[in-house]
């Protein structure tokens, strides 16, 4: 028997072919967005992915007849899982997303072959290319409804999700070898609505999977936020009393002067003494509150704060009118100001000694705190839901930051980001309710 047994034969596979390569094409598309960027180039990766499905199909065309399609969308599943390891790292999504997509396609086949073989007169040309063409439709339905997080679920979530569709697959072995036991195969058209809700299960648990991820991401980092509202608030507690005796001693200390001063000024030959209490009275004195505004919690985020920038190094503007009742829990002073304050002072410290610099503005309006820092900060390279993503080790937890910044404004005002190849700025609008 020869290869091709007439031209239109081997037009057919060259159809097939083409049909093949562009299918798997589609599928690492949907990898791309599912698992991540490849590690390698994109143009090597596709070559490669083309150039092994032109060789599954003619040794598949040398083994089965060859009136009979020889690369059909799941032998294109199960040659692109070779391609998985090209991916970040995710064996729970992978494992989990290849079972669905192999049920998938085989379910897809049976449909197809249900409704289209009973069919008279019917074009192979045409069969062919709808069977690929509704495969193609069906892998952009999958990468639009997936949001490309690579997050994960609790073991027993996968496994139920991998118990249903191997109960799919298990099914589909089931009315495969029903229909072949008929004496007409397609006499009934029964198992049509049954694949059909078999496929729409299927299809569901892509978007069950991802949802489950974000819920479980979700509850992941509200857990993350609560922990770290308690140990800033604890922080806070404490350097709040420190902070109270530095104050005490500051006082005390200005006092203790003032009296070695009069009593060295009562004897004689003790200039050099006076200068010293004079020049340690003056060193007093520029250890002053910097910031005093009526609302302790807030004159103690802010003043803690500058300091730790001006000894960082990083030229600090103010310009604060608040009314001395503002009504501003500890809570959200901690939240907001010492939130913002830290990511001004984290941004700083990426740029050079001359180029750190923050601008505090604070006011109150008809009834509205309007909060507005601006800093130096380097281009922001990635966003998330409006707010920048940390290019740390560890972005999870050095995101943090501004995420609870927003979670506690949304419940009482609004806030704005923007950045600038120079800048970074928040707007914050607190409406005293």
């Amino acid at each position: 028997m020869t290869y091709f047994q007439t031209t239109t034969d081997a037009i057919i596979f060259g159809l097939e072919v083409v049909l093949s390569m562009i299918e798997i094409l589609f599928i690492l598309r949907l990898f791309n967005k599912v698992f991540g960027e490849a590690r390698i180039n994109h143009i090597k990766l596709y070559a490669a992915a083309a150039i092994a499905m032109l060789a599954i199909t003619c040794g598949l065309r040398m083994i089965l007849n060859p009136v009979r399609p020889a690369a059909l969308p799941p032998i294109t599943v199960l040659c692109s899982m070779f391609f998985l390891l090209c991916y970040p790292p995710n064996r729970q999504k992978k494992v989990l997303y290849i079972g669905i997509l192999l049920t998938v396609s085989y379910f897809w086949i049976l449909l197809y072959d249900l409704i289209v073989t009973p069919i008279e007169d019917k074009s192979i040309w045409l069969t062919l290319i709808l069977c690929h063409v509704g495969f193609y439709l069906l892998l952009e339905l999958i990468r639009k409804t997936d949001r490309g997080k690579q997050w994960s679920i609790p073991f027993h979530l996968w496994l139920l999700l991998m118990a249903i569709t191997v109960a799919s697959t298990a099914a589909l072995g089931v009315m495969e070898y029903y229909i072949s036991k008929r004496e007409d195969p397609y006499s009934l058209t029964v198992e049509i609505p049954i694949s059909l809700i078999f496929l729409f299960i299927n299809l569901s648990l892509f978007v069950v999977f991802d949802k489950f991820s974000t819920l479980m991401h979700t509850e992941r980092e509200n857990t993350m936020l609560e922990q770290q509202v308690q140990l800033q608030h604890r922080y806070y507690k404490e350097l709040e009393a420190a902070h109270q005796q530095v104050r005490a001693l500051h006082h005390d200390m200005g006092n203790y002067i003032r009296s070695a001063e009069q009593l060295a000024a009562k004897q004689d030959n003790n200039n050099e003494l006076i200068g010293f209490l004079n020049a340690a009275s003056g060193q007093l004195k520029e250890i002053e509150t910097v910031i005093s505004t009526g609302n302790q919690y807030l004159d103690s985020i802010l003043n803690i704060k500058i300091a730790e920038m001006l000894h960082e190094g990083v030229t600090v503007e103010t310009d604060i009118h608040v009314p001395s009742g503002l009504k501003l829990s500890f809570e959200q002073a901690v939240i907001i100001v010492g939130n913002l304050m830290d990511n001004a002072r984290e941004a700083c410290r990426e740029l050079q000694c001359g180029e750190r610099w923050v601008r505090i503005n604070l006011s109150y309006i008809n009834h509205t705190l309007f909060i507005r820092i601006e800093n130096s900060a380097s281009p922001i390279q990635k966003w998330d839901n409006g707010l920048p993503v940390s290019t740390k080790n560890e972005p999870f937890f050095h995101g943090l930051g501004l995420k609870n910044v927003k979670k506690a404004v949304d419940e009482l005002g609004t806030m704005d980001v923007e950045s600038s190849n120079h800048s970074f700025l928040v707007r914050i609008a607190l409406y005293d309710r």
